[in-house]
């Protein structure tokens, strides 16, 4: 009755199956990420609004209703869609629809990882472990549900990747044209991800015929440059400036004038954790908080800075002083002329201090730094945005389930960093579009917030998460088969 499921090319044969399971998966883990929030944080009952959901929005709205894009800080990744809806529902109709089709890419690229596997590694029991570790993995599926640009990245990451292997294998060019269409949603989705587009012009022009690599090459960015150059356009007119990506830098104009930005920058000189809404991270020791304030009494107990973090200019009675000032701000009740004053002159202060840094320890800040941002970014377990309450008090039931969670983020990023040379050597004369890719993409976006940006919040290791769980699966998997002595195509 079930031979089919000794099948050696199951997911080519069952596709629906596998993404019905999906989504049904996707949708159980979308409808357990809303319960656990209150309804402040899901003013609808099938969406949750993150933090930067009005800068993603409220634009658009602005557009339809006033004709100007403002504030125009984001690029309309997540705006285009919701545009598109908004042409045939209200505001609170199309960000329920927004959560529908987030759901159903979702279900649908976790099909498609485990088919980028299969094709990665030239076993079908690969492609369904991939699968079925990135079905039962929470970790990515948290956001689905929620209004940001995380849960489409991972999923035009998945289809991109998916999509530029089959351009290559079939000689296809409308393919490709759809692989540079979703790498190009992709950089307007996160502008972090532009740097992948080298990659995916480089992977075109190594893996397509020799008199046509350059055309090829020019294909998959032709999406980007010509949304980009209508973005740039637009720009230009609005802001008579040149901006091909983001109009305010990495962060947006009105959070630098804030405390917080100020504090996050001079965290940033040494290193310290800035997530203000982590108990305990370093930024809430200056009296910057949100959430859990009864886990270290509003950041009172939070670690004070370490001795690297000082330098001549400055000592443990400044940055005190600092922390003092911050909370004096925030419950004094001053007048808003007077809040203004006291806000530029703590801002100035922490100003001066980073400036200070940056020159008196020239090797703590360029280097040391971002090591540990590296660090703050690894140091996590993956479950910290999921099922909130505090662990002692869940039921057994729910310990198992965060443990588990833990044990498959922590394993896969693991893995990640002995996969990666591993299976480049494995694969050193056998390199195919997706060798290429996939571990270049992997690394990139894990590394590129903490070492480049110096940034180090959990989600950030949301986007590539699929592709890492592919390669240390792979890898396992591999070795395993390996030492059972199981002959291994490529």
């Amino acid at each position: 009755m079930f031979s089919w499921l000794k099948s050696d090319d199951l997911l080519q044969r069952r596709p629906w199956l596998f993404i019905g399971i999906a989504l049904v998966a996707r949708g159980i883990y979308a409808l357990l990420a809303i319960s656990q929030l209150g309804p402040d944080r899901h003013p609808g009952w099938l969406y949750v609004e993150s933090g930067d959901a009005a800068l993603y929005l409220n634009p658009v709205d602005n557009l339809i209703q006033n004709g100007t894009y403002f504030d125009d800080y984001r690029m309309p990744g997540v705006g285009a869609p919701y545009f598109l809806l908004r042409q045939f529902l209200g505001p609170e109709a199309s960000r329920q629809a927004m959560v529908v089709l987030q759901w159903l890419l979702s279900g649908f690229t976790t099909f498609l990882l485990g088919k980028l596997a299969w094709r990665l590694t030239g076993r079908h029991l690969i492609g369904l472990a991939v699968y079925t570790v990135y079905l039962v993995s929470a970790y990515s599926a948290w956001y689905d549900p929620v209004i940001s640009s995380d849960s489409f990245s991972s999923s035009m990451l998945i289809a991109h990747a998916w999509l530029l292997h089959r351009a290559v294998e079939t000689r296809h060019r409308g393919t490709l044209l759809l692989a540079g269409l979703c790498i190009a949603w992709l950089v307007f989705l996160r502008p972090i991800s532009v740097l992948l587009l080298p990659v995916s012009a480089f992977v075109a022009w190594r893996f397509w015929d020799r008199d046509a690599r350059w055309r090829m090459a020019l294909l998959v960015l032709l999406p980007f440059l010509v949304f980009d150059s209508a973005w740039i356009a637009r720009n230009w007119h609005v802001n008579h400036r040149f901006r091909p990506l983001t109009n305010q830098g990495y962060q947006p104009d009105y959070f630098m004038r804030e405390i917080r930005g100020n504090a996050m920058v001079f965290l940033q000189g040494y290193g310290g954790d800035y997530i203000w809404w982590n108990p305990g991270s370093d930024i809430r020791w200056f009296g910057i908080w949100k959430g859990g304030p009864d886990l270290d009494d509003r950041g009172r107990r939070a670690k004070e800075p370490p001795p690297y973090a000082y330098v001549e200019g400055y000592n443990r009675d400044s940055l005190q002083w600092l922390a003092d000032r911050t909370r004096y701000i925030a419950t004094a009740g001053l007048s808003e002329a007077d809040s203004l004053r006291a806000i530029e002159e703590v801002n100035a202060k922490f100003r001066r201090y980073s400036a200070l840094y940056e020159e008196k320890a020239p090797f703590q800040y360029h280097v040391m730094s971002r090591l540990r941002m590296f660090r703050n970014v690894m140091m996590q377990n993956g479950t910290e945005t999921i099922i909130l309450k505090p662990f002692a008090s869940l039921p057994w039931g729910w310990k198992l389930f965060k443990i588990a969670q833990a044990g498959i983020f922590v394993l896969c990023y693991g893995l990640l960093w002995v996969a990666v040379p591993v299976l480049a050597w494995r694969w050193r004369k056998q390199w195919t579009p997706l060798r290429v890719f996939v571990p270049a993409a992997a690394m990139y976006l894990t590394l590129i917030f903490p070492l480049g940006l110096r940034m180090c919040e959990w989600r950030y290791m949301a986007m590539q998460y699929p592709l890492v769980i592919t390669l240390s699966v792979s890898f396992l998997l591999l070795l395993l088969l390996k030492g059972r002595g199981a002959t291994t195509p490529a």
